[in-house]
C-alpha cells in the first residue's frame, strides 16, 4: 500500500503495561514550521512528564507507564524518539477493572462530519470510577477531560497543535492526510466502553 503523508504531523503514543498486556493511546499533533529530532524529543519528554503527573493519578495501580513514543508522519522514513523518564511508574487508583473496560473520550473540532472528530480510549479504569455496573462517574470524566485540556496547553506551548487526522473521504483514501484542530473533549454518554485488543490472552 502506498505511503500516505501527513505533512508536519507526528503520532505520539503514551505506552502502558496492564497485567503484562501492552496498551497505548494514539495522539496526533501538527507543527506549522515542521519538525525535526530536537522538536519531537521535546514533545515526547513533555507528554511523558504529563503521563506521570496528570494521567497516572487517574489510572489503576496495576497499570505502569512504558514510555512515550513519537514518530513523524511526513515521510515513509521519518524521525522517531522514545521518552523513558518515569517508565515503571504505576497508576494511583485501586480496584482495577479488566484492561478492556474503558471510556471513549471524544475529540471535538466544532465541525460536523466523521473526518472532523476523533476518539481516545482511556487507560486503566478502576471500579471506584464506576457508578454502578456499567456507568462511569461524572467526576472521573471531568478529571480526565481536565487532564487532556492540560496536555493541550502543554503541547501548544511547544508550538504544536492537537489535530484529528483524516486519511479517507467517502470511503476513498486521500493522497495526503488532512488535519483538523481539536478544540475540546467530552463524552457522548456515561456508559462504559470496551477495547477488545486490551484483553489478556
Amino acid at each position: 500500500m502506498a505511503f500516505q503523508p501527513a505533512p508536519n504531523t507526528v503520532e505520539v503514543n503514551p505506552r502502558f503495561l496492564g497485567d503484562g498486556i501492552p496498551m497505548e493511546n494514539a495522539l496526533t499533533f501538527y507543527r506549522a514550521g515542521g519538525y525535526d529530532l530536537t522538536s519531537i524529543t521535546a514533545l515526547a519528554n513533555a507528554v511523558q512528564a504529563w503521563v506521570v503527573s496528570d494521567y497516572l493519578p487517574l489510572v489503576n495501580n496495576l497499570v505502569t507507564s512504558n514510555g512515550t513514543y513519537v514518530k513523524g508522519l511526513g515521510s515513509a522514513a521519518d524521525v522517531q524518539y522514545t521518552a523513558v523518564t518515569g517508565i515503571g511508574t504505576a497508576g494511583a487508583v485501586t480496584s482495577a477493572m479488566a484492561n478492556n473496560v474503558t471510556k471513549a473520550i471524544t475529540l471535538r473540532s466544532g465541525l460536523t462530519g466523521r473526518s472532523s472528530r476523533g476518539r481516545l480510549f482511556a487507560i486503566g479504569l478502576s471500579a471506584t470510577q464506576l457508578n454502578g455496573v456499567a456507568t462511569i462517574e461524572q467526576t472521573y470524566v471531568d478529571d480526565l477531560v481536565d487532564a487532556l485540556e492540560a496536555l493541550k496547553v502543554i503541547v501548544e506551548a511547544l508550538g504544536w497543535v492537537w489535530v484529528i487526522v483524516s486519511r479517507y473521504t467517502n470511503g476513498a483514501k486521500r493522497a495526503t492526510a488532512v488535519n483538523t484542530p481539536v478544540n475540546s473533549f467530552g463524552v457522548s454518554d456515561l456508559t462504559t466502553d470496551s477495547m477488545r485488543g486490551r484483553l489478556s490472552v
